[in-house]
């Protein structure tokens, strides 16, 4: 509920984080956030990281280097 009235109101988290078991709504939320926050063509402004071999340690520095910027990361 809570993905769906931010999309819904426009008033985005800086950061999602998507798990569980169901894969397919992992899918689902991933595309309906990707559809509200980036043109389907956009390639800046959209990051997203997905699979087990994911470094922790470069997300957080990630976010934190674009911490200042005004973006959303999935």
């Amino acid at each position: 509920k809570t993905i769906d009235n931010d999309i819904k109101t426009g008033q985005f988290k800086q950061i999602y984080l998507l798990y569980g078991e169901e894969q397919y709504l992992i899918r689902q939320y991933r595309d309906k956030l990707k559809h509200a926050l980036a043109a389907d063509d956009d390639t800046m402004n959209f990051s997203a990281f997905s699979g087990s071999d994911i470094n922790q340690k470069e997300i957080v520095s990630y976010t934190h280097l674009r911490a200042h910027e005004t973006r959303h990361d999935l």
